[in-house]
């Protein structure tokens, strides 16, 4: 059996997703080891002085990504390395203590802009996009009116993994499903799912006409039933699709950044609201799950 099969099968219980990225960061942590294969079927490759040395000299948050994924990939190989269990956390402890902080970044100063400019620069692009109906949309076509979309969506809403949406009509675990009178996301499929449950939520109303319009093309256009695609017609990976988040905001006339960036942006411009329910939570002693079943109807 292959690693590759070897890790799906011992982390059968995570979310495909999360299993994908995982093998993607162990083949990132490969190539830095300069191995002639992106999973060696031996993990000695992990005790490599050169590789650890080579990771402590990347940033933090990327330090903590490859920590995780050399520790997740040697318990597949049966080769423990306490020095990566070391530096993961060390650099989880690093990294919270940051965010904790709560203080911009470098890389977040240089890139900050007004949440509310997003779904703005998605008016506008779509206005642009949308002068064809989707019914006479070509796949160039359908390209643009994604990019102008992707604005639109991520204007009102910052959710993970809308690279694996599936469209109205197709099955899968993350979909975007048609309700009366407008569209809902539900994700099936995610890294915390078996603490978390399902979680779906209502796209904002101004979403409902421009995602009509959206979807009736994509049925149309994109034969493998996710919502998004690439330039080719396929489903776009995960890496693609936050290449795609990042033009799109730039080809908005905005700063290019990615989907984490923007979900900063949003919880920034919704600070009072979020502390303010971090206190009530605190007061009560429950989360906000528990806080919604106390909270009576009028």
């Amino acid at each position: 059996m292959s690693f590759v099969s070897k890790f799906r099968k011992a982390n059968s219980k995570l979310a495909s997703g999360s299993v994908t990225a995982y093998l993607s960061t162990i083949k990132r942590l490969s190539k830095l080891a300069k191995n002639s294969t992106d999973y060696p079927e031996n993990g000695k490759w992990l005790s490599k002085k050169g590789l650890y040395k080579a990771v402590l000299q990347l940033p933090l948050t990327t330090r903590k990504t490859l920590a995780l994924a050399a520790v997740k990939a040697s318990k597949v190989y049966g080769h423990v390395v306490p020095t990566w269990e070391k530096l993961m956390r060390a650099s989880t402890r690093a990294h919270e203590k940051i965010r904790d902080a709560r203080q911009k970044t470098t890389r977040e100063k240089a890139l900050w802009q007004d949440y509310a400019s997003v779904y703005k620069a998605g008016v506008k692009l779509w206005a642009a996009a949308s002068t064809k109906k989707a019914d006479d949309w070509s796949q160039s076509d359908l390209r643009k009116a994604q990019q102008a979309y992707l604005l639109l969506l991520y204007g009102k809403h910052t959710p993970r993994l809308l690279e694996t949406l599936k469209l109205p009509g197709h099955k899968g675990p993350n979909q975007l499903v048609k309700t009366k009178g407008g569209f809902k996301i539900v994700l099936a499929d995610y890294k915390t799912k078996k603490s978390q449950g399902v979680r779906e939520f209502k796209l904002d109303p101004v979403l409902t006409k421009p995602t009509a319009e959206f979807v009736k093309g994509a049925l149309r256009l994109n034969q493998h039933g996710f919502v998004f695609t690439n330039a080719r017609g396929m489903k776009l990976s995960k890496s693609s699709f936050s290449k795609l988040l990042t033009s799109a905001t730039r080809a908005g006339g905005l700063k290019g950044v990615s989907a984490q960036l923007l979900r900063v942006f949003k919880s920034s411009a919704n600070r009072e609201v979020i502390m303010k329910a971090r206190e009530l939570e605190n007061e009560m002693g429950h989360g906000s799950k528990e806080s919604a079943r106390y909270a009576k109807k009028a």
